[in-house]
């Protein structure tokens, strides 16, 4: 576990997690997240950080289940494009319902668009997202990690 570890309440949500993202400035800093559904897109801004479910310290699947991030529409659910390395991790979420990152008339990455990056990617589900390329995932001269990841009923928009 890491140095620090934040918690995020499903309550006053957004509140709670522009304040605490922005106070992540050393890398192997943890997020650990309490099960409910977050309308949220994330992008990881270059920090090699872990955001994760309760899955991570209980190993209980059902926490990836209820722990869901929704892109509600809204682009890319999970974006990482600054640099990340194999340490930047996302563990034990649903991410569902994105829309894709904008790539001229197009959108690629419905749920996670990965460029010029080395995320690790672990115990999630990756379902219901929608994109012109990479409805699910769009990795673009990326090498990504991906263990346990389940990816469904993500679309191509054409």
């Amino acid at each position: 576990m890491s140095r620090e570890t934040e918690f995020l309440f499903q309550t006053n949500q957004t509140r709670v997690r522009r304040t605490r993202v922005g106070f992540l400035k050393k890398n192997g800093e943890t997020i650990l997240v309490y099960p409910g559904t977050y309308f949220e897109n994330i992008n990881y801004n270059g920090k090699n950080i872990t955001v994760a479910s309760l899955y991570l310290t209980t190993q209980d699947y059902s926490y990836v289940h209820s722990t869901i991030i929704d892109g509600n529409q809204n682009g890319s659910v999970v974006i990482f494009v600054n640099g990340e390395s194999s340490n930047a991790v996302l563990c034990g979420f649903t991410i569902q319902n994105g829309s894709g990152y904008s790539f001229g008339s197009s959108s690629i990455g419905g749920g996670i668009y990965c460029k010029e990056v080395n995320p690790t990617i672990k115990n999630c589900i990756i379902k219901e997202n929608a994109a012109g390329s990479g409805g699910g995932i769009c990795c673009r001269l990326s090498i990504i990690s991906l263990s346990d990841v389940i990816i469904k009923n993500n679309y191509v928009i054409i």
